[in-house]
């Protein structure tokens, strides 16, 4: 199965929980398993697939879509944030 048939199956999963933190959260998820584990360029395919996944919920629910980019800046942004603080 081709990443866009993946990616279709991922958008579809996430509108039909039509919960955007929890989605934010899973997204956030599978790139920090990415970025601690695969190579350079696996983790430059996770980040399209994840930018895809999200295109096609736009394409459906523009306004979904925003409010699952806010959830993950809001925990990519406290991550950081807890990151700091711990230095």
């Amino acid at each position: 199965m081709e990443a866009s048939s993946f990616a279709q199956i991922y958008a579809a999963k996430y509108l039909a929980l039509d919960n955007a933190t929890q989605v934010a959260e899973d997204l956030f998820h599978i790139m920090e398993v990415s970025i601690k584990s695969d190579s350079k360029d696996k983790q430059e395919s996770t980040k399209d697939f994840l930018v895809t996944v999200i295109e096609l919920i736009n394409e459906v629910d523009a306004e979904y879509a925003d409010k699952i980019a806010k959830s993950y800046l809001d925990k990519t942004l406290s991550e950081y944030m807890d990151g700091v603080a711990k230095k």
